[in-house]
């Protein structure tokens, strides 16, 4: 069986930077975790009074939201060239 080509499609300085931006994204996972404390009550009494702080739940869950998806579909990649290595050996 012939063994799959493929080139490196990241730098290792890139997963440098990506690891030290890595840090600021802790917030929004933070605040997405929080959010699922609150009963709806809870939100919808901040949605009220707190529109803002409402807003800025929503915006850092979603920003969240992409990158865990981002983060997925790299380990996808990631797993799927060990399993086409794995597959030959």
């Amino acid at each position: 069986m012939m063994q799959e080509s493929f080139d490196a499609v990241l730098t290792k300085q890139e997963v440098e930077k990506g690891e030290r931006n890595e840090n600021g994204r802790g917030i929004a996972r933070r605040v997405s975790l929080i959010t699922l404390t609150k009963t709806s009550d809870e939100l919808a009494k901040i949605a009220r009074e707190e529109p803002d702080v409402f807003m800025d739940l929503v915006r850092f869950t979603i920003e969240h939201h992409e990158h865990a998806k981002a983060t997925l579909e790299l380990a996808e990649e990631a797993l799927a060239r060990l399993i086409s290595i794995g597959e030959v050996n």
